[in-house]
């Protein structure tokens, strides 16, 4: 006879002294229930706990509001998702709010806002981001999917928690597959775009801040938010080392350096002689030396602060300036580039790590992409032992 599967599963979690529920319709759910002395009745008693409490626990409160009257101003510093966000010390800088409210006000209101949120399925929605278009009726990447599907999880994340529905029709829905590619540079392509020779350096970075921001980039694998907010009391040089520690980024959202990095952790960073030279050449330039300074500033726009767009333009044209193609490259792909290169020497490695600023080996793994070149290298030892391995 085939066998009949239980409504109500049972389970006793011992690192919590409780016994968890979990019911046939939300079988990867598991909730707490109020029976925390195991024993022979225990499964029991949790069971009849869980019939109990079934109704309560997925009621959901009789509605017709709509999506737009519920997510409207969601992501503003007076909603839940702000303040449950700061009370909880999980701050967000203010990009984070600003993006997210772009695809919700851009994408999702536009073709859900209408509809009452407890009518909003996972079909829907599925065939809705396979069709969305951007723009000028330009596909939407992978990627954006992603984010706009990640702001309408969280979006209907918060009116599960408010009883509005029974469960987040988001959680049926595969993500898109993201390209993660990042076309690195080649050694050959690094000796063309950071020539020896002085002259030839400016030729293609046209002035000595370029030259020190770009030699920087290319040592440090910084990302541009930190390079950005540099200041000169950041650069190091003692004990026989030169470089900066990296404690603080330029926040898009505020327009300003905020405190803190991306993984949450304070870091040094090397640099080599050729960058050395570019940026005491340009500390001597400069009109800003001061300890708090900015080492690299803009005169152009409404701040002082370099965009990433402004150094990624001024980076394409240095590429085009040394005869290499840009093939979609921005000057991130200078941060891929170094994480390849240290990774086929030091491996997987706490120092790579640390040097990067990554938060986990599998992100140190994101970003290389070894050629041949490096994948011949991590076997070359094994040349001799083939050869008579059958012998």
């Amino acid at each position: 006879m085939p066998q009949i599967k239980k409504s109500i599963k049972v389970k006793w979690f011992a690192n919590r002294n409780k016994y968890y529920v979990s019911f046939a319709h939300t079988p990867a759910r598991w909730i707490a229930s109020e029976i925390t002395v195991k024993s022979e009745q225990g499964t029991k008693l949790a069971e009849q706990w869980a019939k109990l409490h079934e109704h309560q626990l997925f009621a959901v409160q009789p509605t017709t509001e709509t999506l737009a009257n519920f997510a409207t101003g969601f992501f503003d510093e007076d909603r839940e998702l702000y303040r449950l966000n700061m009370a909880k010390g999980r701050t967000r800088n203010g990009n984070y709010y600003k993006t997210g409210a772009i695809w919700l006000n851009n994408y999702i209101l536009p073709s859900f806002g209408e509809h009452p949120i407890h009518t909003v399925t996972a079909m829907a929605i599925d065939d809705w981001l396979l069709k969305i278009r951007g723009k000028n009726v330009k596909e939407l990447s992978s990627a954006s999917k992603n984010r706009i599907m990640e702001v309408f999880r969280l979006v209907m994340s918060e009116a599960k928690r408010q009883r509005l529905i029974s469960y987040n029709p988001l959680d049926d829905i595969k993500p898109f597959k993201e390209n993660s590619s990042r076309a690195i540079f080649t050694k050959q392509e690094i000796q063309q775009l950071f020539p020896s020779d002085n002259e030839a350096m400016l030729r293609i970075w046209l002035t000595p801040m370029w030259c020190a921001w770009a030699c920087i980039m290319r040592d440090t694998g910084h990302r541009p938010s930190e390079q950005i907010a540099l200041t000169w009391q950041d650069y190091y040089r003692e004990n026989g080392m030169t470089g900066f520690l990296i404690n603080k980024k330029y926040d898009v959202g505020y327009k300003q350096v905020i405190q803190g990095t991306k993984s949450g952790k304070d870091r040094a960073t090397l640099i080599s002689q050729q960058a050395v030279y570019w940026l005491e050449q340009w500390h001597g330039l400069s009109p800003r030396t001061l300890p708090e300074d900015l080492i690299f500033f803009s005169l152009e726009g409404k701040n002082d602060y370099i965009q990433v767009e402004s150094a990624n333009k001024h980076f394409r044209a240095s590429l085009t300036r040394a005869g290499i193609e840009i093939d979609g490259r921005t000057q991130y792909c200078l941060r891929h580039t170094l994480n390849t290169q240290l990774k086929s020497i030091l491996g997987h490695s706490d120092k790579l790590r640390a040097l990067m600023g990554h938060s986990s080996e599998s992100m140190t793994n994101n970003y290389n992409h070894p050629t041949a070149e490096h994948l011949f290298g991590e076997v070359s030892e094994m040349s001799g032992i083939i050869e008579g391995v059958f012998k």
